[in-house]
């Protein structure tokens, strides 16, 4: 439902149902806390919330996928220093057939700094 409200521009009633007060209930469960990061960073928006979440992911369970989701808000919100720290973790708790996903992640983020680096030197 979230997805759908975020499509039609409706973000403060995806907020209402899939937002901070939703994850303040499952920060428990670092599957749910995952997902939840990987949707706001997909729609770039409540990201301080995503990042809470992601970072509580990787203490309750830090595989590749939980450490990729911290990556991923993280480069969102162009913390890439933190972005890219934490990809490097994913790659390396990535099983073996994973390993492509997360090194193109990392050249993106450092595409990205290098960017930034450009832009304000």
């Amino acid at each position: 439902a979230a997805s759908i409200y975020c499509k039609l521009g409706k973000t403060e009633k995806a907020l209402e149902i899939y937002g901070p007060s939703y994850i303040q209930k499952n920060m428990d469960k670092p599957n749910v806390l995952t997902s939840y990061a990987y949707f706001w960073s997909g729609q770039d928006k409540n990201l301080e919330s995503a990042l809470e979440a992601a970072k509580k992911s990787v203490e309750l369970s830090p595989t590749a996928s939980t450490w990729s989701a911290l990556s991923q808000v993280c480069q969102k919100m162009k913390k890439f220093e933190e972005a890219l720290k934490a990809a490097e973790k994913a790659l390396e708790l990535a099983p073996e057939r994973s390993k492509e996903f997360y090194k193109k992640r990392i050249e993106q983020i450092k595409k990205a700094m290098e960017e930034k680096e450009k832009k304000n030197p």
